[in-house]
């Protein structure tokens, strides 16, 4: 598979589980792309070293503002723009320009298509939407997904939600329930030969063990043979084409749901795969009002601080339908604790809780705000021709912070800090 891969497959863009999961990226595609971040954000040994050593080249290039933006507000129609970080969409908006370089800006989607919802009993029988490889009892090294559009790879999937057929597995019983009495009968029959003939027990033993060592090992993963089952094909293979030979490699389910809807291809590693492509909304669990802005920290009903993402799908008629989480339950960590006296000054960190509740901005001083323009007559009489950048001030140590910024409430806000020793 991973040959097939390499053939079709000219640009790949790695996310940090890339390098984590799969060792070899060069069987996957022929030119490996990434970040910077992204290599920074792998903290384990194992993972470290083995980038050191690579027998492939990895490219660095970092998006256009142009590709972040049209990425961030994708994921904002999709509802997963709060489930993503900095370096995701970074990672997505790279994959986006390439896409677009090669010629896939025409197949790329400009908004989400409505997802609709099936009746209950279609949904339990009901096929994998999305083509791709899929893990079954048996792992692959990767798997790749394609769009509504283009099908890349057509695969039965045999898991829970298939229904079972009762007078098969009824069948099935029957027959290892006629094979245990064959088994039975031929070992009552061994045991009559070995009292008959004692010059022949050796050659039995060593026959008997022979067959108890294979069917003991049957059925069971060893690792003798993890590497066999993990390379294994054996599923339904078509066609691999692709108009654009172009696709991202991550684990992340929040990426891999924007750019299956963008229309940008997707390889997975060891079966990390979505099943079926969602929209989401917010819903406040104070007012029980939802809204569709998925950006909005806080209820524009109520005002409070209690929306809650929900999937959200569209029936054959159009309408709406919102699918809430069974006895959800409400994180209060920090919440206990009394809200604290509100203080002023420049260096104020009181607790925001509305949302046009006005802050202090936290800014560089104005001798710090000046840029260096080595064209002013002034320039050469300065003390040295440096742009002097403050470390020292409390503003500079706090990192400028802006307005909005706000301290995790896990701990008492309330609770007395011990700032020096105590004189004695």
């Amino acid at each position: 598979m991973t040959s097939k891969l390499e053939e079709f497959l000219e640009c790949i863009i790695c996310d940090t589980g890339a390098f984590i999961k799969c060792d070899r990226l060069d069987k996957i595609g022929k030119e490996i792309y990434t970040l910077t971040d992204v290599i920074g954000e792998i903290r384990d040994k194992v993972t470290r070293e083995k980038l050191n050593v690579l027998p492939y080249e990895i490219k660095f290039r970092e998006p256009k503002a142009e590709s972040v933006l049209a990425v961030s507000r994708y994921a904002k129609k999709t509802g997963d723009f709060s489930s993503l970080s900095a370096v995701d969409i970074r990672v997505m908006a790279l994959t986006y320009q390439l896409y677009t370089e090669r010629g896939g800006k025409d197949i790329i989607a400009s908004k989400p298509a409505k997802l609709i919802a099936k009746p209950s009993y279609l949904n339990e029988n009901s096929k994998t939407d999305l083509a791709g490889f899929y893990n079954g009892t048996k792992g692959t090294p990767a798997n790749i997904v394609a769009t509504n559009k283009t099908s890349l790879i057509s695969n039965d999937h045999s898991d829970s939600s298939k229904p079972v057929n009762t007078n098969e597995e009824l069948k099935i019983e029957s027959d290892s329930f006629e094979c245990e009495k064959d088994k039975i009968k031929a070992n009552v029959s061994e045991k009559l030969i070995l009292q008959e003939s004692d010059s022949s027990i050796d050659d039995v033993n060593t026959s008997g063990n022979e067959a108890s060592s294979d069917t003991d090992d049957e059925g069971w993963i060893t690792p003798s043979n993890i590497k066999q089952l993990n390379g294994s094909s054996d599923r339904e293979e078509t066609s691999l084409e692709l108009p654009v030979k172009v696709a991202c490699i991550t684990t992340d389910f929040a990426m891999q749901n924007v750019l299956i809807q963008m229309g940008i291809p997707i390889v997975s590693v060891d079966g990390y795969l979505i099943r079926h492509l969602r929209s989401y909304a917010l819903r406040c669990h104070s007012c029980l009002r939802i809204t569709n802005d998925t950006s909005k920290q806080y209820c524009p009903s109520c005002g409070n601080k209690t929306l809650l993402k929900v999937t959200v799908n569209t029936d054959d008629k159009g309408n709406r339908q919102y699918f809430l989480v069974k006895n959800k339950r409400i994180n209060t960590r920090g919440m206990k604790y009394p809200l604290p006296l509100p203080k002023g000054g420049r260096f104020s960190n009181n607790p925001i809780l509305s949302e046009d509740q006005g802050t202090n901005r936290l800014q560089k001083p104005l001798s710090q705000r000046k840029k260096l323009n080595v064209f002013d007559p002034d320039y050469i009489a300065r003390s040295s021709p440096f742009l002097i950048n403050d470390v020292h001030s409390r503003a500079a140590k706090l990192q400028f912070q802006g307005a909005g910024h706000q301290k995790s409430r896990r701990k008492n806000p309330n609770e007395v800090v011990k700032k020096g020793k105590r004189k004695k």
